[in-house]
């Protein structure tokens, strides 16, 4: 599975540290994960969604991760998000009981489309590959004028 993350500069592209701080829709704030998705422009989606700008970002990147084969995810059972509160609920708790490193959760930001939790305490997390930072190419159209 491949996967791709997008993150400021300012921290580390590859960490869970910002989603502990500030919690996200599958987490709560204290809890520590990964946040991707399965495509690049899912990930610029999502990113644009949670932070919005008014023009091009500059200071983003983004990594490649990928995930081998024979690793066991969890696919949350909708198609669908739920509401926040549920969200973070089940979230915490597929962090917490550690049975896999992966969740492949339903996109908020970008109906149909898939995003993913990375779990940086499971045991097989070290097993997952992740590229250099490299910058993200935005298109000019996509910010107000």
């Amino acid at each position: 599975m491949e996967l791709f993350r997008i993150a400021s500069y300012n921290h580390k592209i590859y960490s869970g540290l910002g989603a502990a701080i500030v919690g996200g829709r599958w987490n709560s704030i204290g809890k520590e994960v990964i946040y991707a998705a399965t495509s690049l422009s899912c990930a610029k989606l999502e990113l644009l969604a949670h932070v919005g700008f008014k023009c091009v970002p500059q200071n983003y990147g983004f990594v490649e991760i990928d995930v081998p084969d024979g690793l066991a995810i969890t696919k949350y059972p909708r198609r669908t998000p739920p509401r926040i509160e549920t969200s973070k609920a089940w979230g915490d708790k597929w962090l917490t009981d550690l049975r896999t490193v992966i969740a492949v959760l339903p996109s908020a930001a970008s109906p149909g489309e898939l995003i993913a939790m990375i779990n940086p305490a499971h045991e097989f997390a070290v097993k997952i590959q992740v590229s250099a930072e490299m910058p993200v190419k935005w298109d000019r159209r996509h910010f107000v004028r």
